[in-house]
């Protein structure tokens, strides 16, 4: 069976590629060409280049992402059992199976988790816990087991966003202070764009609060590396990661960065490692996978 991924994020596209590989499925990805062909208004694939793919605002070649190969095609007429997509208006124009079209609700931009439940045209599958309340199936992320467990003393935000954060605020006074803060993600950012793992690498505790992300990435690299999340109660079940223990978090509710920093200097890096690796992982994905197939 084969299965064609649109590319609207590396990381969801790469998740999505190996639990579908472990399902006995070829997949491949849409060309540039094809994505903007079925109307979206976004691509992460080069028009000059497959392997040119866009994290953020820059292009990297696939080899510099991740350790793995990519397959695509630039046609539907190609037999395709299975179709993937994160984009709304691909979602409501492809004209196949709805029970073999996957919508990916990967955040709550213009109501894609809530509001996108057209099952007449499409499957609505996403890596939020609490999948069932909105009415899709469960596939959860993970992300590539990487993480080393070195001596950490950053305090880190990585942000698309990171002027109108919560936390900015508070994390930009204590890098005045002379803390090791890093608030990155952006090129206007007070650090810049930064390699997330090697930023992670030196993180101590990562601050993260995103009022429209999904399981977000810069959260499940920062556990696979063993780094507690600080944020909010309400923030982590709104993000759907209500499946990670609340062990592996430090509460804004009960403690200010500074506090969270100096507990998380002390924390059991390697306890939260392997309970992450343990829920959020290649196997458990490609099972949930296998049951809407």
């Amino acid at each position: 069976m084969k299965a064609l991924i649109f590319n609207h994020h590396p990381e969801h596209t790469w998740e999505i590629k190996r639990a579908l590989e472990a399902c006995g499925v070829d997949p491949y990805i849409a060309t540039n060409r094809l994505t903007f062909h079925e109307g979206a208004d976004y691509c992460t694939v080069s028009d000059k280049e497959n392997d040119l793919w866009l994290r953020g605002p820059n292009w990297y070649n696939t080899s510099e992402l991740f350790d793995d190969t990519f397959k695509y095609s630039d046609s539907l007429d190609e037999g395709f059992d299975y179709i993937f997509t994160m984009n709304r208006d691909i979602a409501k124009k492809i004209n196949h199976d709805p029970t073999k079209l996957f919508f990916i609700a990967a955040t709550f931009i213009l109501g894609d988790l809530p509001e996108m439940n057209d099952s007449s045209k499409y499957t609505k599958i996403t890596g939020h816990s609490s999948y069932s309340q909105f009415g899709a199936n469960f596939v959860p992320r993970f992300v590539p087991v990487m993480g080393n467990l070195v001596k950490k003393k950053y305090i880190t935000q990585l942000m698309c966003t990171w002027r109108s954060r919560l936390f900015t605020p508070e994390l930009m006074s204590l890098k005045t202070k002379g803390l090791d803060v890093i608030v990155a993600g952006t090129e206007d950012s007070p650090d810049g764009i930064v390699n997330d793992w090697g930023a992670l690498s030196m993180t101590s505790l990562l601050v993260h609060h995103k009022n429209y992300g999904i399981s977000c990435t810069a959260i499940l690299k920062a556990l696979e590396c063993g780094i507690p999340i600080y944020t909010t109660k309400e923030h982590r079940l709104f993000q759907g990661i209500g499946d990670i223990p609340e062990e592996c978090f430090i509460f804004a509710d009960d403690h200010s960065i500074e506090e969270a920093y100096n507990i998380s200097l002390k924390a059991d890096n390697e306890y939260i490692q392997n309970t992450f690796r343990g829920i959020k992982n290649l196997k458990s994905t490609s099972s949930w996978m296998e049951k809407i197939l």
